[in-house]
């Protein structure tokens, strides 16, 4: 789970600090595609969803991530 988190944390550095969250899950799920898969994920109406990963959405303001 750490390493998961330290994913997370230096996607949203290369990103800049912050993006939204539709955008980190997609990102998230195109590096599963071409690496090692860190969430699972399911087919959704705007795309690809986890739902471990939705979990560091709950503590978010609106659409955007931010990087504390």
């Amino acid at each position: 789970m750490l390493y998961r988190r330290k994913f997370l944390f230096a996607l949203l550095e290369l990103l800049g600090g912050e993006t939204e969250k539709l955008r980190l899950q997609k990102l998230a799920f195109l590096f599963g595609q071409r690496g090692r898969a860190l969430y699972d994920f399911v087919a959704y109406k705007f795309g690809s969803f986890s739902i471990s990963m939705a979990y560091y959405h709950t503590t978010t303001n609106g659409d955007t991530v931010h990087a504390y």
